[in-house]
């Protein structure tokens, strides 16, 4: 992380988190790091935060409307979520904090050597 971004967060305030699964893709690879700043809960609409659920804990996208939370994925082949706030299974999501910066893993990089001996 850059000094910038711990300055602007708070270094007590970041932790960095290991992301696996392909439900953020494209931007967030299987692998890819987030850091999130855990005193950030409150929801910003269409931001990406870490939240748990149970025991599981995932990267989202929020967003927040008068009578439910939806849970979107960047990957299309994963559809919304949604949380009533009146129903039974609202305390299940916790928000851990919203994530402040990612970098992405893009993996081993298959090279055909053909084209570099030309």
């Amino acid at each position: 992380l850059s000094v910038n971004i711990v300055n602007n967060e708070g270094a007590n305030n970041l932790c960095c988190i290991r992301v696996t699964g392909k439900s953020m893709m494209p931007v967030l690879s299987d692998g890819s790091i987030v850091a999130l700043n855990t005193q950030k809960k409150t929801i910003r609409d269409g931001m990406m935060y870490v939240i748990r659920q149970r025991d599981l804990l995932r990267v989202k996208i929020l967003i927040e409307t008068p009578e439910k939370i939806i849970i979107r994925s960047y990957n299309h082949e994963f559809k919304d979520e949604f949380i009533i706030r009146s129903s039974e299974n609202a305390d299940d999501l916790v928000i851990i904090g919203q994530v402040v910066w990612h970098s992405s893993y893009l993996g081993k990089l298959k090279v055909n050597k053909n084209i570099f001996d030309e």
